[in-house]
């Protein structure tokens, strides 16, 4: 997905830096990585971080603060990760690493709630630029189901005109 806008409107992403943090923290403090995509945080550095986490964790190389903070080091990019300050208050931001599924969870639900509205943006946009000059009401709310059920997984904007142009064809306004 490319990068979201800051903005829908006057209303930011979903998100929670703080989420993120005692994610990032807790897994640090723990040793546990749990099952989220890198994808999933809304911060660049953020989501590096956990990149990097995930291949120290699949060469077995322990999570945790020491390990964490050398391997930054060691690739002379600490800024890619928010910096070794950051890097070093990460454990300190999480209350209780017993919520780490919790804190997981609801960093992907966020992610799927910007995923969402990207893909309903990018909808907007495709529907803009669809040809829907004389298609009848019914044919319309056809076509605006057929693009909605894609949420989560956008329809392209090549599947879109064909979605489109078929409704046109059934009307008989379609190209000739």
């Amino acid at each position: 997905m490319s990068a979201l806008p800051a903005l829908v409107g006057d209303r930011p992403f979903p998100h929670s830096v703080e989420l993120e943090r005692a994610l990032l923290g807790g897994a640090i403090r723990s040793g546990v990585l749990p099952a989220v995509a890198a994808e999933d945080f809304y911060r660049p550095d953020h989501a590096a971080l956990w990149t990097l986490m995930q291949a120290m964790a699949a060469e077995g190389t322990p999570i945790e603060s020491v390990t964490v903070l050398e391997r930054i080091a060691r690739g002379r990019r600490p800024d890619r990760y928010g910096g070794i300050p950051n890097v070093v208050e990460l454990p300190d931001a999480v209350p209780a690493t017993a919520n780490l599924a919790w804190y997981a969870g609801r960093v992907v639900e966020l992610a799927r709630q910007r995923r969402d509205i990207a893909a309903l943006l990018e909808m907007v946009d495709a529907l803009f630029d669809a040809p829907t000059h004389g298609l009848s009401d019914e044919h319309r709310m056809a076509l605006l189901e057929q693009v909605v059920v894609g949420v989560g997984q956008p329809l392209s904007r090549s599947e879109v005109a064909r979605t489109v142009n078929a409704a046109l064809d059934a009307t008989g306004r379609g190209k000739r």
